[in-house]
């Protein structure tokens, strides 16, 4: 609202994998929208990053070069952001940039949004805080709304160099998404579920859903859209944890497709190393043991700590300060059951147990006893 009345201002918005990002930058379109705004959007993929100006072609295409007052920009400039595939003068390109955006914002605000901006070539973030930067000397109402995510490792510099500029040079907000608290999330599962009435059951059901989702917006609520559907399975889901059972026992209903293919999707991005760590930490209880993995992938425990730390970076599994653990138990439960045949988990687990038998401490003991509850095995302590 504040560009509207008179930016430029930029908005920066991180978070994880399903904290949020798109939906908000939704809403922010359509706040700009009933303002009166000529919006542009651009989502980059993957393989835009290697094309240099893919999401500046992307946002030109997508109504900047057709909206009103466009044609009062300089041909010149224009002719250099319709050749945007082959110049190579970012100093040209965000001066052009900066005009035709001056001329819409004279007729109507602009609104600019590029999700998933970490996969956005370099050049066009360049050129787009450049010229942001210059739009400053006039009152031009301009909002540009970038999301990313949080701590990407691949992220380009001109990310980072726009991250740090916002709040400076440019005004306007970076707005990090956590996950939600237990006492968030437990009023979104009880505003969603108008089927759990009894107060034991409401309070059993907001710390299930907060155990397998570790907060995770979408997880919730593609979780709560499974049981509205399984209403079949929501006494089995309140029986929890089960009789003889641990705080972990898995749910008893199928997780959503829709959290299955976006969890699946996530893991499709990692390298053949990294997807074999995490199906070793998958095949058994949220904490994990490094020595264990290792053992499981044949890598190196230094090799397993790396692929770790990746992991770590790319929010599948967290660090509490002394050691690794799976971030969202359904994460764990998706990676076991659509990432590795049946068979070839099982025969994991069993490999675990043995392993895990020549152990003698209380913890090893424990996970031992969890495993044989996994797979339903009779093997000897």
């Amino acid at each position: 609202e504040a560009g509207l009345r008179g930016g430029p201002r930029t908005l920066l918005v991180t978070g994880d994998p399903g904290a949020g990002r798109t939906r908000l930058l939704v809403e922010c379109g359509e706040r700009l929208a009933l303002g009166g705004a000529v919006l542009a959007s651009a989502r980059p993929l993957e393989s835009d990053r290697d094309s240099p100006w893919s999401t500046l072609r992307a946002l030109l295409r997508g109504g900047l070069l057709r909206a009103p007052g466009s044609a009062a920009v300089d041909p010149g400039l224009l002719a250099a952001l319709g050749d945007a595939a082959t110049r190579g003068d970012a100093a040209e390109m965000a001066t052009a940039l900066a005009a035709l955006l001056r001329a819409i914002a004279d007729e109507q605000p602009v609104g600019i949004s590029v999700d998933d901006g970490h996969f956005a070539d370099g050049p066009s973030l360049g050129a787009l805080e450049v010229a942001l930067g210059e739009l400053r000397r006039s009152p031009s109402p301009v909002v540009l709304v970038v999301t990313a995510l949080h701590g990407w490792d691949g992220m380009p510099r001109e990310l980072v160099r726009l991250s740090a500029a916002v709040g400076r040079s440019l005004p306007g907000s970076a707005l990090r998404l956590e996950p939600f608290t237990e006492e968030e999330a437990r009023l979104l599962v009880l505003g969603s579920s108008p089927w759990c009435q009894a107060e034991a059951d409401r309070d059993r059901l907001a710390r299930r859903v907060f155990f397998e989702t570790a907060g995770n917006p979408f997880l919730i609520v593609t979780l709560l859209r499974g049981l509205e559907q399984a209403s079949a399975l929501r006494d089995e889901v309140l029986t929890w944890p089960p009789p003889r059972g641990t705080i972990e026992a898995p749910l008893p209903i199928a997780v959503p497709s829709l959290a299955r293919r976006a969890i699946m999707g996530r893991v499709a991005e990692l390298d053949r190393d990294t997807i074999r760590v995490l199906q070793g930490v998958s095949i058994g209880v949220s904490r994990i043991d490094v020595e264990l993995v290792a053992a499981l992938t044949g890598a190196s425990r230094d090799a397993v700590l790396e692929r770790l730390a990746l992991l770590e970076r790319r929010h599948f599994v967290t660090f509490d300060g002394e050691r690794y653990t799976i971030a969202a138990p359904l994460v764990a439960e998706v990676v076991s059951t659509e990432g590795l045949p049946p068979g070839e988990c099982r025969s994991l687990r069993i490999r675990a147990l043995d392993l895990l038998a020549t152990r003698q401490d209380p913890e090893s003991r424990l996970f031992r006893a969890q495993l044989l509850a996994l797979t339903g095995s009779h093997r000897a302590p």
